[in-house]
């Protein structure tokens, strides 16, 4: 185990912090320009405890993606690159249909799956073991938090 976390160190990756800018695009445009049937303001989780995981996760995600790095670097398979980007075309489509009004549970739970494998693809492609393990709790998270409270 000790010498897993000796193949990290702190750094910046700019292609982690790129994931999570292009990922935060559509929720700024939410936070500015909300449609007009927004039922995710009112989204808080019947179980707050999840609440919680949930954004401890997130911020464990968006820092592990972003500052911690391998050490030396190995090649990244292009085949999760490509999976990134998908899940973002897809992540960003759903986003166009809420902002339609369309509020369905499949969408809902689809802004939820998206992004976070656009980060475990991220964290793969980049080979960071830590980013995969809390993409992958976070990504659980909001799954739950989705289903308890829109399903």
């Amino acid at each position: 185990m000790r010498e897993r976390i000796k193949q990290y160190k702190f750094g910046f990756c700019w292609q982690g912090f790129a994931a999570f800018a292009l990922v935060m695009l559509p929720n700024i445009l939410w936070a500015v320009i909300p449609p007009q049937n927004d039922v995710l303001t009112a989204g808080i989780s019947p179980i707050p405890v999840v609440d919680v995981l949930e954004n401890v996760f997130r911020v464990l995600v968006f820092a592990a993606l972003i500052f911690v790095v391998r050490k030396p670097p190995v090649a990244s398979r292009k085949i999760w690159l490509w999976t990134a980007a998908a899940c973002l075309v897809c992540y960003y489509a759903l986003w166009i249909l809420y902002f339609g009004g369309n509020v369905a549970f499949l969408v809902l739970l689809g802004m939820a799956v998206f992004p976070s494998m656009v980060f475990v693809a991220t964290a793969l492609w980049r080979r960071n073991g830590i980013a995969f393990l809390c993409a992958c709790g976070s990504g659980a998270l909001h799954l739950v938090h989705i289903c308890f409270t829109f399903g």
